[in-house]
Parts: structure tokens; sequence; C-alpha cells
């Protein structure tokens, strides 16, 4: 059983790296969110499974990822930018430790943030240290954002 969270960047195919490629057209199941397939599905394999929810079902992509493992199957899970950043693979790495009879073979491949790209296109802003800050309050309470922003602002990026 293999389960893979992919980054696919901030939309377009030049901005899905390589490896996020390879691990798409290898995939026999592909969990995510609708408007996210039309940047993905000139590298998927004819017979790929793409199985498409609502942006605020993060938590029933992760569950119905882990779920959906099966001996010589390959899952994955797509999110934009870096899955690595603003929660899809880790709620995915939660709910696979609550399956502890599944062997499931984890892994994350990495994306390009759409802070990382804008950034590209303005030349060099971010040449020295930085704070990023998601101002999504869907998974996170906007008074624990405040925090973040204010904590950010008082430390000198």
């Amino acid at each position: 059983m293999k389960l893979s969270i992919v980054g696919i960047g901030p939309g377009g195919q030049d901005y899905i790296l390589p490896l996020a490629q390879k691990i798409l057209a290898d995939a026999d199941i592909i969990i995510g969110y609708n408007y996210y397939f039309q940047f993905i599905e000139h590298a998927l394999k004819s017979d790929c499974e793409c199985i498409g929810k609502e942006l605020t079902e993060e938590e029933a992509r992760a569950a119905l990822a882990v779920n959906k493992c099966e001996k010589g199957k390959h899952v994955v899970v797509i999110s934009s930018g870096d899955a690595g950043i603003y929660a899809m693979a880790s709620l995915v790495y939660q709910y696979a430790s609550t399956q502890p009879d599944k062997d499931i073979e984890l892994q994350t491949i990495p994306g390009i943030s759409a802070f990382i790209a804008s950034a590209a296109k303005l030349g060099a802003p971010l040449g020295h240290d930085f704070c990023c800050i998601s101002l999504s309050d869907l998974m996170t309470p906007w008074v624990t954002i405040e925090k973040r922003i204010h904590a950010a602002a008082t430390g000198d990026f």
C-alpha cells in the first residue's frame, strides 16, 4: 500500500515538479479538491480513478485516502502549492496514524508554493529571513492567526 501526498504547485504545468509528475503518472487513485484536477490531467494514466471533493473537505480527503489504500494500489492526495505547507500532508499523516492495522508506505512530494512563485516574479523580495503566515481560517482560528501576525511583526522580518 502506497500513499503519496503531492504538491502540484500554484497552477499550471510549468510549476509541477518532475518528481510530482512521475508520482502522478504512477497513481491508481487520486483524491483532491475538484478544481485542482485541471492542472494534472495531462500527467495521469487513462485508468486513474479521480475523486474530487470540495474546498472545505480536507479532513474527509485525508480519511478517504487512507481508507482507499489496499495492497498493490498507489493512492495520491493532491494539494496546491506544497502539501507540507498549510496542513494537507499533516492531515493525511495524522489520520494514517490512527489506522495501525494498515501497513501504508507514506511519502510527501514537495511542490512550489504560490508565495515562492510570486516572489520570483517580483525579483528577489525574500533575500533574507522572512515569515510566511497563512491567512486562511478554515482550519486555524482567526485569533491564532492574529497572534502569529503580531509575533512576526515584532520579530523584525
